[in-house]
């Protein structure tokens, strides 16, 4: 019995002392909502991409990659505004087939009368971003401002619709009912999207 509990306290401590904890943001203002992307051909590859604060940018997307499954990570990239004067919010991610990265976020004026979700790729995976790709705006649906919470994956299935890119998107917090999610794709690798 005495065997066993000193191995289980053994095999508990080395857990620990052997954690993976890292701090990725090094931020001393604001950090938030994290989204993890894990490439499906090189469980190696991590990315993560987060909010974060950048002097005289406000919030902006902030990306860094892993290429030895988290035990280093490279320098930190934020994502540039589409407007000096907005600030961005809600990533998430996707990888497709050929190894690309989508990175998709919203960038909006604070107000929030203005602004859109849009869409980056990474050729790299997740080096270097490029040129922003709107999704949806602002104003695509009178008042109801369907740019919050967008959530992006991408068909890897290998069959007639792989690589398409699919979005949907929700209300601002703040518009009343009634609200309707919105669908957004892409059938050209995220070159352009269609309506919702």
């Amino acid at each position: 019995m005495m065997r066993s509990t000193l191995f289980i306290l053994l095999f508990i401590f080395s857990i620990g002392s052997n954690a993976q904890n890292k701090n990725l943001s090094n931020s001393f203002v604001f950090d938030g909502e994290p989204f993890l992307a894990i490439n499906p051909n090189n469980s190696q590859h991590l990315v993560v991409a987060w909010m974060g604060w950048k002097l005289n940018n406000i919030l902006v997307i902030k990306t860094r990659v892993s290429f030895n499954a988290g035990q280093t990570w490279g320098i930190i990239n934020s994502i540039p505004h589409t407007n000096s004067t907005f600030q961005s919010a809600d990533p998430s991610m996707a990888f497709d087939n050929n190894g690309n990265l989508f990175l998709c976020f919203i960038d909006y004026n604070p107000s929030p009368t203005d602004g859109a979700v849009y869409v980056v790729k990474s050729i790299d995976g997740g080096l270097n971003w490029g040129s922003p790709v709107e999704v949806i705006n602002a104003n695509a649906d009178g008042s109801k401002v369907p740019m919050d919470r967008p959530w992006m994956v991408i068909d890897r299935s290998g069959g007639a619709n792989d690589g398409n890119i699919y979005i949907t998107t929700k209300p601002a917090p703040w518009i009343p009912a009634p609200n309707r999610a919105y669908f957004i794709r892409s059938i050209d690798n995220g070159n352009s999207f269609e309506p919702w």
